[in-house]
């Protein structure tokens, strides 16, 4: 039977033409798909797009921009898609007839969009495109990935314009930064200037505070003077009210000392005139004995009142004169202290107004410098330095809460100075009053000294005047004892009225002058109660200003200690800021050179930016064509196809003469089938090559299919040989089946889960595993031969019980012939 069925092929012709023709139809099906799809991404110069432009040119920065345009132009150019430039009504109606499998249309604010990309509120530009995936799906999804290709060209030569923009924008801030490089080099000598205007507003509040002191314990001292001064002031008061109600009694004793001088002066006219004519009388004096005896007496005792006149005048003059030398040695005293108390008060004044004009500097200083440091804590702010603006602000805090005690000093440095300057004008006044006083206490010395001489001349004239009247009235009682006596006595009379005369005379002129001064003493003596109650009432004023002066110059001394601390702060402050400031300008003027450097940039430098990142694809399993990745599927079903036919055209349970044994009849059909199965192999294998296929391990390879092919007929002839044209059927169903499951076009991952548990089992699912090894991965696929070959087996025996069964009558033959 093996011969006879071999024989078949040398003696029936379309034996062999049929036996070549199966041999060649995995080779025919997988040939003609893989080339339908050998390289169709090579040939999308081919695919007709339409694209429409509707953009609209706009101008941007002084130059017309024209983006749909110049993407059009590029286009043009471009030889990846059969692109059609038409109008928006042609391009729809190409879209919808399938002539065009996509269309790209550019909105007529592209360009307007486009420019709006440095704006506040920018706006993206839209590229419309549209497909119809009814006529063809893949066609579709590669004008998608066109799009995608111009969305990208689209983006980087707006990136590229927009850079251009941003670094142009760089170069002018670099030189807006040069600019506030130069003014901070302006803050920075500023701020030295304000340094050093710090330092010396240290030093000089060093030295405020040193007077400060100075001047709280000067003003507690003069407090304790004024204190005494006003004391002494109201004693002085009292012994003035005494005094001048002394120079008032003394006023109107001197007054009533003129009148008896006066009658002193008549009276001693009056005796002198009456001795004259007594010593001329005295032929007559016998005559007027009578008459004289009895004005004797009268004599006697106008005499003795005279004398005792004398005497109280002698007295009272004696008074007088020591107590207005001790009024002329007080009133010196008084008014020395109060030209001393004047001088102090002038220096006192001119301190007070010295330290309230610098109180008043020292604040508006401040003030001045509160604004200054505002100034510089904004331009710190603006210009970042967060640190110095923080320590500036403290300081203005600090400043501003000193701002009552300072305001409190002013105030205190001003009631100082008022009170200093009533002070000195009231002593001035007092001085003046004092002075005045003086010389009328000495010319009130002066006289009374005069007045007391003349009294001691009255007192010794009338002493002897009255001796003389004792004598004359001794003599008028012994008027007969001798003419001689009467002349001599008459004489002595005589002299003594002169002496009398004169000295009532010089009395008169003193009692005159006694009277005048007194009357000047009463009268200034009035001023000088108005000056000493002026000086007590300043020296009060004095004492209240100290007693207010000295514990505000305690605050004084306290806050000018805080404002010391302060401008030390300040000072180091400003050394820092000045520092920073430095720092900033320094800084500034590089980032200016670097930003107008980078604002020149290169094309290289707009390709980085408008392309930053680039990929690098390392293909680890290369591919060369969407044809070649599909060998594997296509040689599977193919080999499988070809099966099928095989068993279709070669009935192996078909016979001519019954054979001696299974074995024979089993090795007399499937020797064919398997020599066919490795031709359909060997001829599929070289077809591959004829397409171009680069396949990394020939050998395993050509095993691979030659395995497959082994166990594709062994599969398919098992079921038509137990089921017949049904099992044709089911190899057909099985087939279906495997096209899902195999992972053959889309990762099997993506398949539903259904084949995913199939693939281990079915045989095309290895086939086209173990040919992406060999062919494209670089793997010899030893495991896959392994178990098709293990298929193949297994379907043999499974062919061979089918045959044995028959042969020995087990199972019925089949009636059906074949060739």
């Amino acid at each position: 039977m093996f011969q006879k069925e071999w024989r078949k092929f040398k003696e029936n012709r379309m034996f062999r033409l049929t036996f070549v023709a199966v041999a060649f139809i995995p080779l025919m099906y997988a040939a003609v798909f893989l080339k339908s799809l050998w390289n169709p991404y090579g040939e999308l110069q081919n695919l007709p797009v339409g694209v429409v432009n509707l953009d609209k040119a706009v101008m941007k920065n002084g130059e017309k921009m024209s983006v749909g345009a110049d993407f059009v132009k590029e286009l043009k150019s471009s030889q990846t898609l059969d692109f059609h430039f038409v109008d928006e009504k042609t391009a729809k109606k190409q879209l919808a007839d399938g002539k065009y499998y996509m269309v790209v249309t550019i909105p007529e604010d592209f360009s307007k969009n486009a420019a709006s990309l440095d704006d506040k509120e920018p706006k993206r530009m839209r590229l419309d495109y549209a497909t119809s995936a009814g006529y063809n799906f893949i066609a579709m999804k590669m004008s998608e990935s066109a799009v995608m290709k111009m969305q990208s060209q689209l983006n980087e030569k707006i990136t590229k314009v927009y850079s251009k923009s941003i670094f142009a924008s760089l170069e002018k801030a670099g030189v807006d930064i040069q600019e506030a490089g130069a003014g901070a080099e302006k803050i920075t000598e500023n701020l030295g200037l304000a340094k050093n205007g710090a330092e010396s507003l240290h030093g000089g509040l060093a030295q405020v505070e040193s007077g400060a002191g100075e001047l709280s314990n000067g003003a507690n001292k003069a407090y304790d003077g004024a204190n005494k001064l006003a004391t002494g002031a109201l004693t002085a008061k009292n012994g003035v009210q005494q005094y001048t109600e002394g120079v008032l009694a003394l006023s109107n004793g001197a007054g009533e000392l003129n009148q008896a001088g006066k009658q002193v002066a008549n009276g001693a006219n009056e005796l002198s005139t009456g001795v004259t004519q007594a010593k001329n009388g005295a032929t007559s004096l016998s005559q007027g004995a009578e008459q004289l005896n009895d004005k004797s007496q009268e004599l006697t005792t106008g005499a003795s009142s005279l004398s005792s006149g004398a005497g109280v005048l002698l007295q009272g003059a004696t008074q007088v004169a020591e107590g207005s030398e001790q009024l002329s040695n007080g009133v010196e005293s008084l008014s020395t202290g109060l030209m001393q108390a004047q001088t102090g008060a002038t220096s006192l004044s001119q301190g007070a107004t010295q330290l309230s004009e610098g109180v008043h500097q020292a604040v508006e200083q401040q003030k001045a410098l509160a604004v200054e440091l505002t100034n510089i804590a904004a331009m710190a702010t603006q210009a970042g330095d967060e640190k110095t603006s923080q320590a500036l602000t403290a300081l203005l805090q600090q400043m501003q809460a000193n701002a009552p005690q300072a305001q409190a000093l002013v105030d205190g440095a001003d009631q100082v100075s008022a009170g200093a300057s009533t002070l000195s004008d009231s002593l001035s006044t007092a001085c003046a009053g004092a002075s005045a006083i003086a010389e009328n206490a000495k010319k009130l010395s002066t006289g009374a000294g005069d007045v007391k001489t003349g009294a001691e001349q009255l007192s010794n004239g009338l002493s002897s005047y009255q001796t003389g009247v004792q004598q004359y009235t001794d003599g008028v009682a012994s008027l007969t004892q001798g003419a001689g006596e009467l002349t001599q006595g008459l004489t002595q009379v005589q002299s003594g009225a002169e002496s009398l005369s004169v000295g009532g005379v010089k009395l008169s002129e003193g009692t005159q002058q006694l009277s005048e001064k007194s009357q000047m003493l009463t009268a200034n003596s009035g001023k000088l109660v108005d000056g000493v109650s002026q000086v007590s009432d300043g020296v009060n004023t004095l004492a209240t200003g100290l007693h207010t002066l000295a514990p505000a110059s305690e605050q004084l001394s306290a806050g000018i200690g805080q404002l010391t601390a302060g401008a030390s702060d300040l000072n180091g402050g400003l050394g820092e800021l000045k520092a920073g400031s430095t720092t900033l300008a320094t800084k500034l003027s590089e980032g200016s050179s670097v930003m107008q450097e980078k604002g020149k940039p290169s094309e290289d430098m707009l390709q980085q930016l408008a392309q930053p990142v680039i990929t690098q694809h390392t293909e680890k399993t290369p591919v060369a064509n969407n044809g070649t990745s599909m060998v594997p599927y296509m040689t599977a079903i193919g080999l499988w196809i070809g099966s099928l036919s095989m068993v279709i055209a070669f009935n192996v349970l078909n016979r001519e003469k019954r054979s001696k044994t299974a074995v024979e009849w089993w090795g007399a059909k499937f020797s064919q089938l398997y020599l066919l199965g490795i031709m359909q192999s060997v001829v599929l294998y070289g077809g591959l090559l004829l397409l171009g296929t680069k396949i990394l391990h020939p050998v395993e390879t050509l095993l691979l299919m030659i395995a497959g092919s082994l166990a594709f007929i062994s599969i398919n002839s098992y079921l038509a040989n137990a089921f017949g044209k049904v099992g044709n059927f089911l190899s057909i169903v099985l087939l279906v089946m495997q096209l899902g499951s195999a992972g053959g076009t889309y990762p099997l991952v993506l398949s539903p889960k259904i084949f995913r548990l199939l693939h281990p089992f079915l045989p095309i699912s290895h086939e086209v595993f173990g040919l992406r090894e060999s062919i494209s991965i670089g793997i010899a696929p030893f495991k896959e031969i392994f178990i098709l070959i293990l298929f193949a087996l297994v379907f043999a025996l499974l062919n061979y019980g089918r045959i044995y069964r028959i042969h020995y009558g087990k199972i019925a033959e089949p009636k059906e012939l074949s060739l």
